[in-house]
């Protein structure tokens, strides 16, 4: 927990320049934690030079992408992104929850 507070206390903002696929692990056989879009806001978490990579965070994924694809500029029209991005704080059910049966809360 520590190392994420950590992690997180220094991480500077970025953009993607370009559409890209946020993968899991920097080598070997790519496996996507989701798509970026040109524009989305991520933070970077560490930057390797020798592979090219950075590990970014974007919201509460974390994932690699090319280096050269970011940018610590915002551009025009940037794509809003942050640590409680994917939360579901707009008070409904999430995504495939179902609701209570209505005699369960007092309902008729």
């Amino acid at each position: 927990m520590l190392f994420m507070l950590l992690s997180t206390a220094f991480a500077q903002d970025a953009w993607l320049t370009d559409t890209h696929d946020l993968v899991r692990w920097p080598d070997g056989e790519p496996v996507m934690v989701k798509s970026l879009t040109d524009g989305a806001k991520v933070e970077i978490v560490f930057e390797d030079e020798e592979l090219g990579l950075t590990r970014v965070r974007s919201g509460l994924d974390f994932g690699w992408v090319p280096s050269a694809t970011l940018t610590t500029e915002a551009p025009e029209g940037a794509v809003p992104g942050g640590l409680l991005d994917g939360l579901n704080l707009g008070g409904g059910l999430p995504p495939g929850a179902m609701a209570p049966p209505s005699g369960l809360l007092g309902g008729n």
